[in-house]
């Protein structure tokens, strides 16, 4: 199957696997290579959080201050995935 111009086996070899699998970053802490950058972006360490839930309140805090800037989407995502995984790892069902 061609998508513009490119087949797909092209398109799939030019995707960087590796920075978009999830590693750990400790403190109970998961995070691709992206996520990282886009922390970065925002001048937010992961590594000064103690904790997951310690990181998502800081992520909340900065998405409150910089939306009122411009976008904060990339931020946005990052917070919604890390709520999402301390929900499904770290909550009793």
């Amino acid at each position: 199957m061609i998508i513009n111009n490119k087949k797909i086996e092209e398109m799939l070899k030019s995707i960087n696997k590796d920075s978009l699998s999830l590693k750990s970053r400790g403190n109970g802490i998961y995070l691709s290579d992206d996520q990282i950058k886009s922390l970065e972006k925002y001048n937010i360490n992961y590594k000064n959080y103690s904790s997951v839930k310690s990181l998502i309140f800081a992520l909340e805090e900065c998405i409150n201050e910089e939306s009122l800037y411009g976008d904060v989407s990339e931020l946005e995502k990052v917070e919604e995935f890390l709520c999402e995984y301390d929900y499904y790892n770290n909550t009793n069902k």
